[in-house]
């Protein structure tokens, strides 16, 4: 019985000691990938991401974007608002900005073949929309972006024919999250006035005043690569960009030598456009004096901005003279450009705001009042249109 028990315990142990040795060499061969990401795991990507932010054009940016991002265009019937609501009816004759802009893109396209928009900040898609009548008249097709949700989800329910997403155009050459501040009045919904004054801001605690409260998104931006080659854009016929402070910084980060388009319109405030001056200082009687006497709207041109855009081949054609304007740029090789019938020496120019009045907060659309008269009634350049005498030089 005793050689038996001895013989047993030196079974049992080469037996475990086996055991434990083919438990090491199998945890030795064990791969430790979760299963659901075997199929994927490839290490050049992971190099890839070690390296920092996502490119513009890296497919995984384009996937997301397409995927969780963008919504093709409707094929219902449009939905809009304008036969019934009154602040929608009005909107045309109350901001002659739109009026300007729209006045300006009937001159360039009326007659033209449809081609593709972009808007930055394109609302609701039919309040203040500058591409809504190329989509509806001329059959034009594009992409609507527009970040803030509430604007966003009306936005899809007016049936645009046209790609929309509800990211933010970035301004920086990679996607990156970041914060909307919004405004809103005394209870949840916003009006259109805080709607269209949603903006990014670097410090949004700390940031500037607006109509109403504030509240904070979050929200996605992409560059504008990103959006375009989503859609598989690279030629651009008009392009509208208001987002609120930032297209300066959009602009910079723009890729001019992958996308060509033809037509910007851009609003821009030039740089501390407004002097900060308290009605005690001396500072406030000059200020008085400029606008409420002198009123030279030339003042509200950036020369800046204005040379940026000249060196990425534009042509300035003309600038809704405001304290926020609007800016229209025409590509010198468009075929738009080539209808205006320029001599070459006036290629670049800036003060147009000199050549028209005075700018007054109460007047309705004219283009007698608002347009270039060097491009209008026609668009084809006439020399010595126009009064003043500081506008139109090389």
């Amino acid at each position: 019985m005793r050689r038996s028990v001895i013989i047993f315990e030196f079974a049992l142990r080469r037996f475990l000691s086996r055991l434990v040795t083919w438990t090491g060499k199998q945890r030795g061969n064990m791969n430790l990938t979760p299963p659901h990401y075997r199929d994927a795991f490839d290490l050049r990507k992971t190099a890839l991401r070690a390296k920092g932010p996502l490119a513009a054009d890296d497919p995984l940016t384009l996937a997301h974007l397409r995927h969780h991002y963008l919504d093709a265009p409707a094929h219902l019937p449009y939905n809009l608002r304008e036969s019934t609501d009154l602040v929608y009816a009005r909107y045309k004759t109350m901001y002659p900005s739109w009026a300007f802009i729209n006045h300006i893109l009937q001159d360039f396209y009326g007659e033209s073949p449809a081609g593709f928009f972009v808007e930055a900040g394109a609302l609701d898609g039919e309040f203040l929309s500058n591409t809504l009548m190329l989509e509806r008249r001329l059959g034009w097709s594009g992409l609507l972006v527009e970040a803030e949700e509430e604007s966003y989800r009306s936005l899809r329910g007016k049936n645009r024919r046209a790609w929309s997403s509800c990211a933010c155009l970035g301004a920086r050459p990679y996607p990156y999250a970041t914060v909307l501040t919004t405004f809103r009045n005394q209870g949840q919904e916003a009006s259109w006035a805080g709607r269209g004054a949603a903006r990014l801001e670097e410090n949004p605690a700390e940031g500037g005043e607006g109509p109403g409260y504030k509240t904070f998104q979050k929200v996605q931006c992409f560059p504008p690569l990103s959006f375009l080659l989503a859609v598989n854009a690279s030629f651009i016929h008009f392009f509208s960009l208001d987002v609120e402070g930032a297209e300066m910084d959009i602009l910079k980060t723009f890729p001019f030598d992958r996308v060509t388009v033809d037509v910007w319109v851009i609003e821009h405030v030039r740089p501390n456009a407004t002097p900060s001056v308290s009605p005690s200082s001396g500072g406030f009687f000059f200020f008085f004096f400029f606008f409420a006497f002198c009123k030279l709207v030339s003042w509200y041109e950036d020369p800046a901005f204005i040379s940026f855009m000249d060196s990425k081949g534009y042509y300035l054609f003309d600038v809704f003279c405001h304290p926020i304007p609007d800016y229209v740029f025409v590509r010198r090789e468009s075929e738009v450009f080539r209808r205006l019938s320029l001599p070459p020496r006036l290629w670049r120019r800036q003060g147009v705001c000199a050549q028209k009045s005075m700018w007054d907060l109460n007047a309705s659309y004219s283009p007698l009042l608002h347009r270039d008269p060097r491009h209008w009634p026609q668009i084809e350049y006439r020399e010595g249109a126009g009064g003043g005498g500081g506008g139109g030089g090389v």
